[in-house]
């Protein structure tokens, strides 16, 4: 049985950064932060003394704290802020583009480095825009005791759609997410978006067309 044809008007998919657009930009900070045991140390203090969460932030705090580490710190931004796109991902945005899918970014970064891998062009900024995207940080996501919500949390989720309904209001009735991580897409089903684990390219374009798209 052929699954119904999913209206491209009505529908809205939601990417995951890494892992599924770009390459794994986070393992290799990792790696390298694991390597600059001093910085990761100041970050870890500043983080806590002025109570940050955006990395770019946090580098931009220590090297005003530890000027001694101003060097570190830029270059550690500047790997932070720059990947490489994943193989075949330009054009599977650009057919899905093509058909009349709207986009939107669903992740766990935050604001600022969101916005300098867009100035970066790490990201097509062709099909994300600066003024709408989704990322943890965002105000929706503010609990009572001023943390936030992030994925995998359903709540992350739920609060995504109430961000995409305020900013185009009753347009929207289809919900996906393309990710990379299980349990993001576990919390995403359980406030019923349709959703593609992220594994390559071409497999997911073939499990977006098995759901509709």
């Amino acid at each position: 049985m052929n699954q119904k044809k999913l209206d491209p008007k009505t529908t809205i998919i939601a990417w995951d950064v890494d892992g599924v657009l770009l390459k794994d930009r986070i393992l290799e900070s990792k790696t390298w932060l694991d390597e600059h045991q001093e910085l990761a140390k100041a970050m870890d203090k500043v983080k806590k003394k002025y109570k940050l969460n955006d990395t770019i932030t946090i580098l931009e705090a220590v090297a005003i704290d530890y000027p001694e580490l101003e060097s570190l710190a830029r270059k550690f931004k500047d790997l932070s802020t720059k990947s490489v796109r994943m193989d075949g991902i330009t054009h599977a945005l650009a057919q899905l583009h093509h058909a009349g899918y709207t986009f939107i970014i669903a992740s766990n970064m935050t604001t600022k480095t969101y916005e300098a891998l867009l100035a970066d062009k790490s990201l097509p900024r062709e099909f994300f825009s600066k003024d709408f995207f989704y990322s943890k940080n965002n105000p929706f996501n503010q609990k009572p005791d001023g943390n936030f919500a992030g994925k995998p949390d359903p709540i992350f989720f739920e609060n995504l759609k109430k961000y995409i309904n305020l900013e185009y209001p009753n347009r929207f009735t289809t919900f996906i997410l393309v990710d990379d991580e299980e349990e993001n897409i576990l919390g995403a089903r359980k406030v019923n978006f349709k959703t593609v684990h992220f594994k390559n390219t071409a497999q997911m374009l073939q499990d977006l067309q098995k759901i509709g798209a």
